[in-house]
């Protein structure tokens, strides 16, 4: 059985792997709870190859390396990530640190005080024919 006192040992894989066990338990979806994780394990890959192993040393300048790295990082397609795709990584994160500050497994959430890039407004992917412009704009007279 785990303490509370041993909370600071527990590793950021163990108490992601704890979170999806919590979204589980709470009605989750199984496409969420993937989603988090394909966010989230490069997130404690990173970490640990830079010997950040536990919550507790995951500070506001950690993660905002982090989001340097996220804004420099090239897909497999040669394209960098969107605002967008940024924001839900780091979103992501926010939503974890949050849970574990709440179960008492840090004593501040650090990722609270992350500036998130700026949302991307977006036009809608479908646009009318003109044609269809035209009908919609003559059904407006009747």
């Amino acid at each position: 059985m785990i303490t509370s006192h041993d909370n600071t040992l527990i590793t950021l894989r163990q108490q992601l792997e704890a979170w999806f066990d919590t979204l589980l338990a709470q009605g989750r979806a199984d496409r969420t709870r993937e989603t988090y994780r394909s966010y989230l394990l490069p997130f404690i890959d990173w970490c640990e190859q830079r010997t950040v192993r536990y919550p507790a040393q995951v500070t506001l300048v950690l993660l905002e390396s982090w989001q340097r790295y996220l804004r420099a990082y090239r897909k497999a397609d040669g394209q960098p990530y969107g605002n967008n795709g940024q924001r839900e990584r780091l979103i992501a994160l926010r939503l974890w640190f949050r849970w574990l500050l709440q179960r008492h497994h840090i004593l501040y959430n650090p990722a609270e005080q992350m500036v998130l890039p700026k949302e991307e407004k977006r036009l809608p992917a479908q646009i009318l024919s003109e044609r269809e412009t035209t009908q919609v704009l003559e059904s407006l007279d009747d």
